[in-house]
C-alpha cells in the first residue's frame, strides 16, 4: 500500500492513527543511500580539499622561484651599485688628490717666496738696524766731538776778549 504522493519505490505501513510508518527493509536501504551520498560528499569535498592543498603548493613553488630571481637580481643590481659607487669614489678622491697637489705646490711657492723675503731682511737688517751698544758707542763719540767743538769755541772767545781788552 502507497501513500498518496509518497515515492513508489518506498512502500509505507499505515496504522490506525494515520502515521506512516517504514519497513525494515526501506530503512537499511534509505539508510545505505544517506550513507552513499555522505561517502560521495566526503570524497568531493577531499578532492576539493586536496586541489586546494596542491594550487597552494604549486604557489608556494612559485613565489619560491619569483624569490631566487628577485634575489639574483638584486645581488647583480647590488654589485653594479658596489662597482659604479668605488669608480665614483676612485673619481673624488683622484680629484681631491689634484687639488692637493696644487694646494702643495702653491704653498711651497709661497714659502719660497717668505725665507727669500726673510733673506732680503736679513741683508738689510745689518745696515738698518742698530745694536744697542754701537749707538751708545757712537753717542759717546759724537759727545766726545761736541765737547771738543765747545773747547775751542771757549779758547776762540777767551782769545778774542783778551784782544779786545
Amino acid at each position: 500500500m502507497s501513500a498518496p504522493g509518497s515515492l513508489p519505490f518506498l512502500a509505507a505501513v499505515q496504522n490506525p492513527s494515520g502515521a506512516i510508518y517504514l519497513g525494515q527493509e526501506q530503512f537499511i536501504t534509505l539508510a545505505a543511500v544517506i550513507g552513499i551520498l555522505g561517502a560521495v560528499l566526503i570524497f568531493l569535498l577531499k578532492h576539493q580539499f586536496s586541489e586546494m592543498v596542491g594550487a597552494i603548493h604549486d604557489s608556494g613553488q612559485e613565489l619560491q622561484s619569483i624569490k631566487e630571481e628577485l634575489g639574483k637580481r638584486i645581488s647583480s643590481s647590488h654589485a653594479e651599485l658596489e662597482k659604479e659607487l668605488r669608480k665614483q669614489i676612485k673619481e673624488m678622491n683622484d680629484e681631491t688628490n689634484r687639488r692637493i697637489d696644487k694646494l702643495e705646490e702653491r704653498t711651497e711657492g709661497d714659502i719660497a717666496g717668505i725665507k727669500k723675503e726673510l733673506g732680503d731682511i736679513k741683508g738689510d737688517f745689518s745696515t738698518s738696524f742698530v745694536l744697542r751698544e754701537d749707538f751708545f758707542r757712537s753717542m759717546n763719540g759724537v759727545e766726545d766731538q761736541v765737547r771738543e767743538t765747545s773747547r775751542k769755541i771757549d779758547q776762540v772767545l777767551l782769545l778774542i776778549n783778551e784782544k779786545k781788552g
